[in-house]
């Protein structure tokens, strides 16, 4: 388990201790980090069990390799689902995922903007399909390392579509007085602008093929940012979550535009979500008697959860869970937090933690 502050430095002096397989168990480490203008900043990273976690740590020893090919990691989960990973000068790695429609492709999320990623996924779909299909991307958020390449995906032909719950906000991605993007606060130049095409409401649902129980359906998750959002893929159970959850890194929830009592309940949200499509993929399956025991089993499965970073396939209601009971706990007063920095305070347990800022805590416990 890791636990970091939210900047991006302290991350890699996490990567760094993961590469060097260092044997530590809830060890305290410091990283003075300069700053512009000559100042310094401590930040102490905890690292708890290390050892036990490094094989399970996605992404421990990447490295940004200049030059070289940004969307290396390209790796099949279902049928029809593809990740990819970019390589990033900034060590985000973000995951990014291509859905095979029978009459669209669906690109969910577009990275940092590294390389060119319409190119990319032109020449990905030439080896897959032999039509022409409308692609339609869909931003999670509008965070610079989930927006990079809507510029060359739209140049394309592509539609670009994101949360239609705060436009204003996310209409703001790259306007450098509020820097909705963090582009600005992390000197990100790879990003163009781009206009949003499509906004996307909660609970709409976007057909994939004629078949009426094939789609994603929109599932809005402020927190994060106020224009989070996740997909429901039908059909396989599997929801695609940007940053709402990851495993081993906080998820971060101290930004300036972030919320900790939306975060709360887009979790609270997520879980009745997955409830009631558990129960109509039952009654569904109730209903068609010659489904068989194999797809029988399948509806008692839990979904799966495929992240922004670091996970692409994990159970949903059991880390959705977890996270609600360390929510829980924390608000509580039943955890301590494991680390109080300049304001921003970070609570975890296991494989999931999460920052806020200390003022929107205590706001949020009243």
């Amino acid at each position: 388990f890791l636990a970091s502050p939210p900047k991006r430095e302290p991350l890699r002096l996490a990567g760094a201790l993961l590469r060097a397989d260092m044997d530590v168990d809830d060890e305290v480490f410091e990283l003075v980090e300069t700053v512009e203008g000559g100042a310094t900043t401590t930040h102490r990273v905890r690292v708890v069990r290390a050892r036990a976690r490094i094989a399970e740590v996605p992404g421990a020893g990447w490295s940004y390799r200049r030059g070289g090919d940004a969307f290396a990691r390209v790796e099949r989960i279902s049928a029809r689902v593809w990740f990819v990973v970019e390589d990033d000068r900034f060590g985000e790695h973000p995951f990014m995922y291509i859905v095979l429609g029978a009459t669209r492709v669906v690109l969910i999320d577009s990275g940092v903007g590294t390389a060119d990623y319409g190119a990319f996924v032109d020449e990905f779909l030439k080896m897959r399909t032999t039509v022409d299909l409308p692609r339609l991307v869909i931003n999670t958020h509008c965070h610079f390392d989930h927006r990079g390449g809507n510029a060359g995906l739209a140049a394309r032909g592509a539609e670009i579509a994101a949360s239609g719950r705060d436009r204003e906000f996310t209409e703001a991605a790259l306007d450098p007085t509020r820097d909705a993007s963090l582009a600005v606060e992390v000197k990100c130049t790879e990003a163009k602008p781009c206009a949003v095409t499509r906004w996307l409401a909660d609970g709409e649902r976007i057909p994939l093929s004629a078949a009426e129980d094939d789609y994603l359906e929109v599932v809005h998750t402020p927190g994060h940012t106020p224009d989070s959002l996740c997909l429901w893929l039908s059909r396989e159970r599997r929801l695609f979550v940007g940053d709402t959850v990851y495993r081993w890194c906080a998820i971060i929830v101290d930004n300036g535009h972030s919320s900790l009592s939306d975060y709360y309940a887009s979790v609270r949200k997520l879980l009745a979500f997955l409830g009631e499509a558990g129960a109509e993929r039952g009654a569904a399956l109730e209903a068609g008697a010659e489904r068989d025991a194999a797809l029988e089993a399948d509806a008692k499965c839990d979904a799966a959860l495929s992240c922004g970073h670091n996970s692409e396939d994990v159970p949903a209601r059991r880390s959705l869970e977890a996270i609600s009971a360390l929510l829980d706990a924390a608000l509580s007063g039943a955890l301590v937090p494991i680390m109080d920095d300049a304001g921003v305070l970070c609570f975890g347990r296991d494989e999931f933690s999460f920052t806020v800022r200390r003022g929107d805590f205590e706001a949020c416990r009243r």
